[in-house]
């Protein structure tokens, strides 16, 4: 089932037999979402015809409805957020920088050790890597500000990490992520359990990492072009480069103008 929408003040009638004309004279049985415009038929106006797919306008309205839903549900959320997440309450994740590289005084990437620490995670395959990272990281603000065995707020540590995976030619993302924040310190010991089964506890290894800082919005395009930088100025990129890359981000994700970074693991 489709919806014909005919713009420029025409009936709904007389749109709909000039886009019967339209699809038999371009041979099109099943209109699908397409954008055609009439030059051949002799109208009033300059006609331009709209079909819009009705299942994908169902899905995008659903889509709305959900996101409004979230948007009520996380109002308290965020208010205790607000009111707990000053500068000198955010912890940053410990780490002991073991090296760096320089040109002209500009630091091209830096090598950190990570020590083993737990970590809440929660793994989406949305198909959008925006919309995945958003739903994350609203699954664990939840987590964050009390939806947990404790009931507390535990505290903002910064940077929050996505996980991205791209295919073997680093060409693409994959369409799973993982979202994942750092446990602080009070809690890595005795840890508040979460009260959704979204949000697994993980124990990560220590890690070599190897990093670099960059501003402004994380996308597929700016992940993959951060990612293919860094390989440029790394001296033997080959064995970092796998499949698996960090994007760290240390700005709120509805900033102007976002502090992230991105990270290459060194595999044992």
């Amino acid at each position: 089932m489709h919806f014909r929408f005919v713009t420029k003040s025409c009936n709904y009638l007389y749109g709909r037999s000039i886009l019967d004309q339209c699809h038999s004279a371009n041979g099109l049985s099943e209109p699908g979402f397409q954008t055609h415009v009439i030059s051949r038929f002799k109208t009033p106006f300059d006609l331009k015809i709209q079909v819009f797919d009705y299942t994908a306008f169902i899905n995008l309205l659903k889509l709305m409805f959900s996101f409004t839903l979230v948007l009520l549900e996380m109002a308290e959320p965020i208010q205790q957020l607000t009111r707990n997440n000053q500068p000198q309450d955010r912890e940053m994740v410990p780490f002991a920088q073991t090296g760096q590289k320089k040109k002209c005084d500009q630091v091209l990437y830096e090598k950190r050790r990570y020590e083993k620490a737990k970590w809440a995670c929660v793994n989406l395959d949305e198909g959008n890597y925006e919309q995945a990272t958003c739903l994350g990281f609203m699954k664990l603000m939840r987590y964050i500000c009390g939806q947990n065995s404790s009931g507390l707020y535990l505290g903002m540590t910064l940077p929050i990490v996505t996980i991205v995976r791209t295919n073997q030619s680093r060409s693409e993302l994959l369409s799973t992520v993982t979202v994942a924040y750092h446990l602080p310190g009070q809690f890595q010991d005795q840890i508040p359990q979460p009260s959704v089964a979204d949000i697994q506890i993980e124990e990560w290894p220590a890690n070599i990492v190897y990093t670099r800082p960059f501003n402004g919005v994380t996308n597929e395009d700016s992940i993959l072009q951060e990612i293919n930088q860094l390989a440029e100025y790394l001296d033997n990129p080959e064995p970092l480069l796998q499949d698996t890359f960090i994007i760290a981000r240390y700005s709120n994700p509805a900033a102007p103008n976002h502090q992230n970074e991105i990270w290459f693991i060194q595999r044992p």
